[in-house]
């Protein structure tokens, strides 16, 4: 890896013990003990990351990220501290000045991943050159064929020519705190950082928008959740018969990295989670209204025996004929097997995320509004 960091902190003891995390890494590492330090190193040698401590005198962590931007817009820039002014830090990701934040203290490992993933992947919002829409399509294409890359899930939002959403898939729109009904007619820009739809809306003016078709290279930006969480993703544009399509996909798993809580506050929709066992150990309220006509799930039950019980109590039609066949081929939690009608005019998808210790969470997302049209 043939690239250079620029590291950053006042005190002299974090620096030491940032120097003992970075040194067996196969990048050069500058450090700096100030902004203004810093702000020499960055006229002069070019690098591809600078992580900097917030709380620093002279200028601060933002301070300095915002001057680095304008003269290397290219790196990445990471905040790293231990301080509760997250708010400051929050605005500053928002309009694409911070990347991301690191907390103090650190772990090792959990660091040097973070370093190590920005640098090979590119994963902020960047240009990093342009990649055919088409690539994000054939990823798709793959997806279905492998269910456990959940990552490699592309996601379509139909758009109107003034970036209003016409149409967002369920699953989607619950990856980032919404239901596809509260979008609808929304802005695009709800799901975006500010700074990077401002790029979007660069990139896409610069098109010969007055051509029957077109499509907007791959590019990478940082999409927005609802209660401000960012997320770096790959978007594209595709523009023919009159209808304009983005194209999305997350560079990372949405919930992968998270701590549980975390991830289980953070999901919009119905889920219930289970243990490497199958055996239920969390659910929420709308799982509970979702099956509440049938029967209610309990803590420690088996999933199978909570879903046999609602096939018994008129659950899932297609049961019926095989329960036993019907239940392994819904237990496998892939694409193929994702789709459900739970009772008349109601449809669900489940999708399987991996959680800790080999848990899983499945997401229940309703698409009725979608069968329904596919079989009028």
């Amino acid at each position: 890896m043939d690239k250079s960091i620029l590291v950053v902190d006042d005190e002299p003891q974090i620096l030491n013990a940032l120097k003992r995390a970075l040194r067996k890494q196969d990048y050069s590492v500058f450090y700096a003990n100030n902004g203004e330090e810093a702000i020499e190193i960055l006229k002069q040698q070019e690098v591809a990351l600078i992580m900097s401590d917030y709380m620093m005198p002279g200028l601060s962590g933002t301070e300095l990220l915002t001057e680095a931007e304008k003269i290397q817009p290219n790196t990445i820039r990471i905040i790293l501290s231990g301080h509760s002014d997250f708010q400051t830090v929050l605005q500053s990701i928002k309009h694409g000045v911070v990347h991301k934040f690191l907390a103090k203290p650190w772990v090792n490992e959990v660091l040097i991943e973070q370093i190590n993933k920005a640098l090979e992947s590119g994963a902020y919002p960047e240009e990093n050159g342009d990649t055919p829409a088409a690539s994000l399509i054939s990823k798709e294409e793959k997806a279905v064929q492998d269910d456990n890359q959940d990552g490699n899930q592309v996601y379509e939002i139909q758009i109107s020519e003034d970036n209003e959403i016409i149409e967002i898939s369920e699953e989607l729109a619950g990856f980032l705190g919404y239901d596809a009904e509260e979008l609808s007619d929304e802005g695009l820009s709800m799901l975006f950082a500010d700074h990077s739809y401002e790029q979007h809306l660069g990139y896409v003016e610069e098109l010969n928008e007055n051509a029957d078709s077109w499509e907007l290279p791959v590019k990478k930006r940082i999409a927005q959740t609802k209660d401000l969480h960012f997320l770096p993703v790959e978007l594209s544009v595709c523009y023919s018969n009159d209808k304009n399509v983005c194209l999305i996909k997350f560079v990372d798993d949405p919930v992968k990295g998270k701590g549980l809580d975390s991830i289980l506050n953070s999901i919009h929709g119905p889920y219930i989670l289970i243990d490497k066992a199958g055996t239920i150990k969390r659910f929420n309220q709308k799982l509970v209204d979702l099956y509440g006509d049938f029967e209610f799930p309990e803590m420690c039950e088996p999933l199978q025996d909570f879903i046999t019980g609602c096939v018994d109590k008129g659950a899932f039609p297609s049961a019926l004929e095989d329960k036993a066949d019907w239940y392994d081929k819904f237990s496998q939690f892939n694409e193929e097997n994702s789709e459900h009608m739970i009772k008349e005019n109601t449809w669900i998808k489940i999708k399987a995320t991996h959680a800790p210790k080999g848990a899983r969470i499945l997401l229940h997302f309703d698409i009725s509004q979608k069968k329904q049209q596919a079989l009028s």
